[in-house]
């Protein structure tokens, strides 16, 4: 009985854990890791600062339901102007009516997943579930960006013979030491920005700042659960509230318990500043005086010690049935409070100088507003001025990326030429004070003025290498570095087109292919790009690509599995698009790869009108592995305004099969041509040895060699926005203010006639 009774304790006992994170995967990873133990912790570090930023995306809870244990998601930046974003919809699974689970978000900077000009969305989530929770804990967060609210609560129905009344409650809920701002900004979305759908028994909301948040119906808002018959507790205490209603039919109060809190509730409104901006002070919508403190029928109020410009303590005609005990409230001339002494309210910087009187004039010699306000000094700006001695695609970074910086920032900067471990545009000299390493960090103590000195290596006329929107799909795409970026000479930027088979016709897998035979045909069909080909490579050996995808159909031209058939043509393909006004000695060069299907052999064809097409050179492909294909173009490609390159596989000569892993062939070569292929190029490189460079002609915007009427007729069009082509921008800004406008049109004019 007693070896019986052993074996049925559990084996192992539960160990709280601690994961940190950098990106969405580790993110939705450690999340999805909850192991929703009742009295367990489990914790989530998100590493970073406010460079970082994270789109979670739309998240819903893996374990359904929860039963209890606490889940804290935090970082190790406790200045709130630090802190990592994340970026997310957090929807909650069944909680049961048992209060169990608790969940503590800090030191983090929480914003929903599509921003705050969606048409809908909210932070936290739960819609209609039973939803009780121990404790929800936000702590020095900056909240921002959202479309309508950080929490929203509605409850389960599913009874309607079942009262709500004290169902799916929440213990304590706390929002403390945050920022929250840029919350519903449009006029569609008047939402409370935490929305309680639930009891409440303890709730603290202390110590923030609320500010940009023109169309919220409250700032705290009740709807659906009947509490009149419980005793919570609201704390609203050291808050500074810059808010005032955008919506100038409706009175919208900062807390608003409707009859939704009854006769018990206890409220705290102590040590705030309630200011309702005025003409001229921080106006990013029509604000007028119509905002109220607490909307509610009852309860016994504590107020004391509360700066207010612009609100209505209460809305007018239900104070008789409420229970007020009030005392030292203010306007801010009578606390001295000026618009002017924010460190910089109209930038919605609402930081004051300790030294200022509402620092001691709080309960007890407490601060009035949110403690987050007081600094010993103002912060002194310290410029970063750093430019380029170099090639016109040398460049830098600087992170964080802000608008300003100040006294004691760190920042990381970093030299860039482009280089990547397969080429070298151009090598890192040093910076102008004598450092070398290419990547340092400085404390600014004062301006930074800096130069980062680089040699060029490779002439470039053009060049690729897919960094600009990896991932998304696109009818071309224009070279990233070129000759004379920068510089408002555009003249070198090629673009790739891919040519490709139309499989809008394709029906359960047969095929009714309509391939795309010409260049003027592109514009309505797509390619995509990719981040990060091969992932199994280390970070640096990995190159952005652009996928060529055939489907297996048509890779021997017609409907069937006979590759003798092929036709060069249908199959899809990169062609590559060059000016080589001016240059001498052409060379092209690209990285091709698969990690799928893909032919053997790639090739490298050039042409001067994109129809007659001739082969210079070809390489071998080895699964999993890059591969350089490269040639000299011949001379009569030089000096040309354009030059046409394609980069396409053979697949009368062999295949490369991949299904299983790296290197390794798997299948037949029957089985391949019944698969889809998929051919990779990469970092493409067009270079000269000599080149007197092409300076265009002002005002001719439709690049034939004159300007006459028909450049006028192009700017308009272009002013339009009907996208003429060819439109070439250098020329066409005839004024040389960096933009296309009337004043070009007129530009234009004079050159044709002579003035």
């Amino acid at each position: 009985m007693a070896m019986a009774f052993f074996l049925l304790l559990p084996l192992t006992v539960k160990a709280d854990w601690v994961k940190e994170v950098t990106n969405k995967s580790e993110l939705q990873a450690a999340l999805n890791a909850f192991e929703n133990v009742e009295g367990c912790v489990d914790k989530i570090i998100v590493k970073g600062d406010e460079s970082t930023l994270i789109n979670l995306g739309n998240y819903t809870m893996a374990c359904d339901p929860i039963v209890g244990g606490k889940l804290i998601v935090t970082s190790e930046q406790t200045d709130i102007n630090k802190v990592p974003q994340i970026m997310f919809g957090f929807n909650f699974t069944d909680t049961g009516e048992s209060p169990k689970f608790s969940m503590e978000w800090s030191n983090l900077g929480l914003q929903y997943r599509s921003g705050a000009t969606a048409s809908s969305g909210q932070i936290f989530y739960s819609n209609i579930k039973k939803c009780a929770f121990d404790s929800i804990i936000i702590r020095n967060c900056d909240v921002n960006n959202i479309a309508r609210c950080l929490y929203r609560t509605v409850p389960d129905f599913a009874d309607e013979e079942q009262t709500i009344r004290n169902t799916y409650p929440i213990n304590y809920f706390e929002m403390s030491g945050c920022k929250v701002h840029n919350l519903c900004t449009q006029s569609g979305n008047p939402w409370g920005v935490i929305y309680f759908g639930q009891c409440t028994k303890e709730i603290v909301i202390d110590n923030n700042i609320w500010y940009d948040i023109p169309y919220a119906k409250a700032l705290i808002y009740y709807g659906y659960i009947d509490s009149t018959g419980e005793e919570p507790y609201v704390s609203f205490n050291n808050n500074t509230v810059i808010w005032g209603s955008g919506d100038l039919q409706n009175k919208k109060p900062v807390f608003d318990a409707g009859g939704f809190l009854g006769e018990l509730t206890t409220y705290s409104v102590k040590n705030n500043i309630f200011m309702n901006p005025e003409g001229g002070e921080y106006i990013q919508n029509e604000y007028n005086d119509s905002a109220i403190i607490v909307r509610a029928t009852g309860g016994l109020h504590e107020v004391y010690n509360n700066v207010i410009r612009g609100f209505q303590p209460y809305e007018a005609g239900i104070t008789d049935g409420l229970d007020i005990a009030e005392d030292g409230t203010m306007t801010p001339d009578d606390a001295g409070l000026f618009w002017g002494d924010f460190y910089n309210a109209d930038g919605g910087d609402f930081r004051l100088l300790k030294s200022h009187p509402l620092y001691t004039m709080g309960v007890d010699g407490e601060p009035i507003g949110s403690t987050q306000m007081y600094v010993d000094e103002f912060p002194v700006e310290c410029k970063v001025n750093i430019t380029v001695d170099g090639p016109a695609y040398a460049s830098y970074t600087i992170t964080p990326n802000k608008a300003k910086y100040f006294k004691d920032d760190v920042v990381t900067i970093k030299a860039t030429a482009h280089n990547n471990y397969y080429r070298t545009f151009a090598t890192f000299d040093g910076w102008s004070d004598g450092e070398t390493l290419a990547e340092r960090q400085i404390k600014l103590t004062e301006d930074v003025n800096l130069t980062a000195k680089f040699t060029e290596v490779a002439k470039v006329l053009s060049a690729f290498d897919f960094t600009v929107n990896a991932g998304t799909r696109m009818s071309s795409y224009d070279a990233d570095i070129y000759y004379g970026m920068g510089e408002g000479n555009d003249a070198y930027r090629a673009q790739v087109y891919e040519m490709m088979c139309d499989t809008t016709n394709q029906y359960l897998g047969m095929a009714s292919y309509e391939y795309v035979s010409s260049l003027s045909d592109i514009a309505t069909r797509q390619f995509e790009t990719r981040a990060g080909k091969f992932a199994e490579d280390d970070v640096e050996e990995q190159m952005n690509i652009i996928s060529r995808r055939t489907p297996w159909q048509i890779k021997d031209g017609v409907d069937t599995l006979n590759y003798e058939n092929y036709d060069g043509w249908q199959r899809d393909h990169a062609i590559f698009k060059f000016n080589t006004k001016g240059a001498k000695g052409l060379n092209f060069s690209c990285y091709v790869g698969t990690d799928n299907n893909a032919s053997k052999y790639q090739q490298i064809y050039w042409s001067l009108d994109g129809e007659n097409w001739e082969m210079i050179n070809e390489v071998e492909l080895e699964a999993w592995y890059w591969s350089e294909l490269a040639a000299d173009l011949p001379a009569c490609c030089e000096d040309k305004d354009s030059v046409f390159i394609k980069v396409i596989g053979d697949p009368t000569r062999g295949s490369v099969r991949i299904n299983g892993e790296k290197g390794e062939t798997v299948q037949s070569e029957e089985d391949y041509h019944k698969q889809e292929g998929f051919e990779y190029v990469a970092n493409v490189l067009m270079s000269y040895t000599e080149l007197t460079p092409a300076t265009g002609l002002r005002g001719d915007a439709d690049e034939d060699g004159a300007v006459t009427v028909s450049d006028i007729t192009t700017i308009a069009a272009f002013i339009l926005g009907n996208n003429p082509s060819p439109f070439n921008m250098a020329n066409a800004d005839v004024d040389g203010d960096g933009e296309i406008t009337v004043s070009d049109i007129t530009g234009a004019a004079g050159i044709i006639l002579g003035k």
